[in-house]
């Protein structure tokens, strides 16, 4: 696998650059307007008329290769609470939690194993990043920089001229820089192959699919093969970890005359937003949260102590994927506060995204066997089910009390759970709160999206 990270102006301090150097002044090699001053390791692209500017850049970078430690040591890295070491902390307190919602007294050995599971891919993803940190604290080091007059490269870029790095909307005539790096992480590979080897011993059918566009996951409750696309020994795509990193040209602008005096604001202000980039970037790797993995380790725990102890009818769905997405913020709320549940399941916004298919959603007929499109990727329509089957539950935990959920999955353990289905769930939420559960179904599905959830 390839890690990929999209930065916007991410360059950091030099660490070494010597002032015995030798310049070598040569033509750009795809631009006849521009030259290239190189010393040693560190060049500096420019126009005709901008030599007193590299002097200055060149001097800038002296002053501080003389301020910082060789080799520059990485930042400590800040505790994250949905940190994967957090998070692996606090299992039992979550699985307690997870349990209690679904009306167990205790988590299952199921539970457990599904839930060591998909934490096991939250660590290999966590592997990744912490390489990712290591190679982001060397290889963003300011190497190569690039002199421009804002109006000479704006003008540049108005006319659909490509300049490594930049981005230009003709629209709203802006434009933006922004860098990439790719790596795969080799030097972690040992440890990755002994997490699969972990997650292979723990015998769950499962399946994980998690990319820039989204994610897939589930547990099945019988026996079957487990499919995955993260970080895998036998991935085609592994290459050398720094001989494909790109050669990336960090621009210095300056305003004003074209032929102006070097003024040092404008070099400082670029060294100061690089150095407090690169430093920012590091550290998030470093303690590296993924709120995204959190949901699925918290929704497919709860899925599947309801499947196994509650419900295993075809008419489940929505019942179980909408408790589950409750409980995965609901959790995460009580242990971590309101900040971090609404990063790990936000239903506002999951209803907002999902507009557009309201008029189409079906709660009942959303079969557990639904939502693949002809290519076998998730369909948008079956996201959108995920959101208003939430809205559902989190409708009943409004109108009935935070553990109205809980206590009416209790109450179905009486049907026992190959006689349950959602009729015997209606049956229940009418017998413990007057309530009809096809006109709360109906609601959830018709409501504006307007309506917003309240709870805290």
């Amino acid at each position: 696998m390839t890690a990929r990270c999209l930065v916007p102006v991410v360059i950091g301090l030099i660490s070494a650059l010597s002032a015995k150097s030798v310049a070598e002044v040569t033509p750009h090699s795809s631009r006849s307007d521009r030259w290239v001053d190189k010393r040693g390791e560190y060049s500096v692209e420019y126009s005709a008329g901008q030599e007193a500017w590299v002097e200055r850049v060149f001097a800038r970078l002296e002053a501080i290769n003389a301020t910082i430690d060789h080799p520059e040591p990485l930042p400590t890295p800040q505790p994250a609470p949905l940190s994967v070491s957090n998070i692996e902390a606090r299992k039992p307190e979550l699985l307690e939690a997870i349990s209690h919602q679904i009306g167990l007294t205790s988590p299952t050995d199921l539970q457990e194993r599904t839930f060591e599971t998909f934490l096991g891919y939250y660590e290999i993803l966590t592997e990744v990043f912490q390489e990712a940190a290591l190679v982001a604290w060397d290889h963003l080091r300011l190497r190569h920089l690039a002199i421009w007059h804002r109006e000479e490269l704006t003008e540049l870029l108005r006319r659909g001229e490509e300049i490594a790095g930049f981005n230009y909307d003709l629209k709203t005539d802006k434009g933006n820089y922004r860098l990439e790096t790719h790596f795969t992480p080799e030097e972690r590979q040992q440890r990755i192959d002994e997490i699969y080897r972990e997650i292979e011993q723990l015998r769950v059918n499962h399946s994980f699919d998690y990319s820039d566009e989204g994610f897939t996951a589930g547990v099945s409750f019988g026996k079957g093969r487990q499919e995955n696309n993260v970080v895998s020994p036998e991935s085609p795509k592994r290459e050398a970890i720094v001989s494909d990193l790109p050669t990336h040209v960090v621009p210095v602008f300056y305003d004003g005359d074209f032929d102006r005096e070097p003024d040092e604001k404008f070099i400082d202000r670029t060294f100061e937003i690089m150095q407090a980039a690169r430093l920012q970037l590091v550290s998030e790797m470093q303690s590296h949260q993924d709120p995204t993995i959190v949901r699925i380790i918290i929704h497919e725990t709860t899925e599947i102590g309801l499947i196994e102890n509650r419900i295993r009818s075809k008419d489940r769905r929505w019942l179980c994927d909408g408790t589950a997405d409750y409980t995965s913020w609901r959790v995460v709320r009580d242990l971590f506060g309101p900040d971090k549940a609404s990063q790990v399941f936000d239903l506002n916004s999951e209803l907002r995204r999902s507009a557009r298919w309201q008029d189409e959603v079906s709660l009942k007929r959303w079969s557990p066997t639904s939502g693949l499109n002809d290519e076998g990727e998730e369909s948008e329509l079956n996201r959108a089910h995920y959101a208003f089957a939430a809205r559902a539950m989190f409708m009943i935990a409004e109108r009935y009390g935070e553990d109205a959920l809980a206590l009416l999955w209790r109450d179905m353990a009486d049907d026992g759970v190959d006689k349950a289905s959602v009729r015997a769930f209606a049956r229940a939420f009418k017998r413990r709160y007057d309530g009809n559960l096809n006109k709360l179904i109906r609601e959830a599905e018709k409501a504006p999206i307007t309506q917003v959830s309240r709870l805290p």
